[in-house]
């Protein structure tokens, strides 16, 4: 973490408002202009224009904030420099029209804005704050009146549209302010205890995403959830039906509120502290490593530490000089946390074991193709013997130009010697791994179709995978019964009758591999596992070598 320095700059003031002070501090990030300064949101384009030297325009690619809670809440700061304390209702939504439209000013074409507010009640009715905030993003420049005959306008509700009811003159503040993209329900999952008649415990916020254009950032991958607790029980036998990343979150984000009082000296409470975890959703969303983030109502700086944490440029304003001070300790915490629990580095767990599942699977479903393209069920009288699945890599998205290809894999069929339909079933295994469903597996498949003294051959004089290869039998793809040598497996494989009768189930060939999973199917045990739980699992060195005639129990103890 690097150290923390001050700036101490002059500002220039306004003559509009003797209340804002002179001078601004900067808790420095490292690197030149970016950080949290101890200054008034209502200067952002005034403190930055200095810091920057006027290079401001489209230095922000995403706002993540939480505005102050009108007259609600005292945050720590001169009472007479206050966004909300002190005010009355409407100046204060001018003060944060104010300030969104100079976030506005300096955001990127690309960028977004993420408010993250609540309804207050004040005087025995509840206030639509973030309606009221949706309709002063929407209207950045405060349009009401009429250019032309100064009646004032109409809102039409549907389109934003301001018409005016006389002489049918019209504005679209769109085109100038920000798009209300999305409302996401923040589940906090923890909240103040009381309630009150009219009033329940009151556990969500509202997320209100707004765009700059139509055209925004916006990479619902990087968000994807890889939590296999909340699969349906039939994920490990339907690989191929989920996203190796993940589920697509809802518009529901569930997040517990952090334990007040747990940074700093523990002597200031802020009162509306986020999550990282929320935080980094929203920063995966719309940003890219080296991108700028900002939080106009930065407070003890999580927004800051996340962004920083996450390899971008934060930049924060504050008027709290006890919340700032709690800014370091604050990036520290966050910088070691993330690390360890990352979204990304779970996705990746997660994307290996949906593609080892898929590539297991693969010489199944293709199977299950082959069958009922030639018409024939019994793998007897198709004599398929084996099925070798090889795989080149789990994943490697930039090896192929198609998008939907993600792995690559060799595949033999392995007859019994004197089958007379081979090309028939060659001609049916090619045909059908290029079309769904098994095209849909993201496999770049290199069938070859040969015979048990063909194989030997191979394994003898031109083989080039490891020796030993994990068994897969009585049809299922997502535990290894155990290890088997391919230099005797010849052996293995005669009698094909006692070795199909030993290993093949439901008209599915045993499978020999290099990739070893131990992944239980909660279709089966009731009970699905965590990726950490997978993970201990198949690091565990328990499975046994499978000899010539041995008939291999599962995991389940099954014969």
């Amino acid at each position: 973490m690097r150290a923390q320095t001050q700036a101490f700059m002059q500002r220039p003031t306004s003559t509009n408002d003797d209340r804002m002070n002179e001078q601004y501090r900067l808790v420095d990030a490292g690197e030149e202009g970016y950080g949290m300064y101890i200054a008034d949101s209502r200067r952002l384009s005034t403190t930055l224009d200095a810091e920057f030297e006027g290079d401001v325009d489209n230095l922000v690619d995403a706002t993540i904030t939480s505005p102050p809670y009108a007259d609600v809440k005292n945050y720590e700061a001169d009472e007479e420099l206050q966004i909300g304390f002190g005010q009355s209702y409407d100046t204060y939504l001018e003060d944060l029209r104010d300030v969104y439209r100079q976030v506005y000013d300096v955001t990127k074409e690309t960028g977004t804005l993420w408010v993250i507010v609540n309804t207050i009640k004040k005087d025995r009715r509840v206030v639509r704050l973030p309606f009221d905030i949706a309709d002063v993003c929407e209207n950045l420049h405060g349009v009401t009146e009429c250019e032309e005959c100064g009646t004032r306008l109409k809102k039409h509700r549907e389109s934003g549209r301001l018409d005016c009811p006389e002489c049918g003159w019209h504005h679209d503040p769109i085109e100038d302010s920000w798009r209300l993209q999305d409302i996401i329900v923040w589940d906090k999952n923890r909240a103040r205890p009381w309630s009150r008649k009219g009033q329940l415990r009151n556990v969500f916020e509202y997320i209100l995403c707004f765009s700059k254009a139509d055209d925004f950032k916006y990479d619902l991958d990087s968000i994807r959830i890889p939590d296999t607790k909340d699969f349906e029980p039939w994920w490990v036998q339907y690989p191929e039906r989920y996203n190796p990343r993940g589920k697509t979150p809802n518009n529901i984000w569930t997040f517990t509120t952090p334990t007040q009082g747990s940074w700093g000296d523990g002597e200031v409470d802020h009162p509306a502290p986020f999550p990282s975890g929320m935080v980094e959703q929203i920063i995966n969303l719309t940003t890219d490593e080296s991108d700028v983030v900002l939080d106009p109502f930065a407070g003890t700086g999580s927004v800051l530490a996340q962004a920083e944490a996450m390899e971008r440029k934060p930049i924060g304003f504050e008027l709290s000089d006890e919340y700032a001070e709690m800014y370091e300790p604050r990036r520290k915490e966050v910088a070691d946390e993330w690390k360890e629990e990352s979204i990304e580095a779970r996705q990746e767990e997660l994307e290996r074991i949906i593609c080892k599942l898929r590539q297991l699977k693969f010489p199944r479903e293709l199977t299950r193709r082959v069958r009922k393209e030639i018409g024939e069920d019994s793998l007897e009288a198709l004599g398929i013997n084996t099925v070798f699945q090889l795989s080149h890599e789990l994943i490697d998205r930039e090896k192929f130009d198609e998008d939907n290809l993600l792995m690559e894999s060799t595949t033999y069929f392995v007859l019994d010697d004197g089958v007379d339909h081979r090309q028939e079933i060659a001609t049916a295994a090619v045909n059908c791994s290029r079309v769904p469903p098994c095209s849909k597996f993201g496999i770049k498949a290199n069938i070859k179709v040969v015979t048990v003294s063909e194989m030997e051959r191979i394994l003898a004089d031109s083989w080039e995978w490891p020796d030993e290869l994990y068994l897969y039998a009585d049809d299922r793809y997502n535990e290894t019964v155990g290890t088997m040598s391919v230099s005797n497996w010849g052996e293995y494989v005669r009698p094909t009758s006692l070795w199909r009768g030993q290993h093949a189930k439901n008209g599915y060939p045993p499978i020999l591999s290099n990739l070893q999973a131990k992944i239980p199917d909660p279709e089966r045990t009731g009970e699905t596992l965590s990726l950490n739980d997978i993970h201990r699992l198949e690091g565990e060195n328990d499975l046994e070598e499978i000899e010539p005639g041995q008939r291999a129990l599962n995991s389940f103890g099954d014969e």
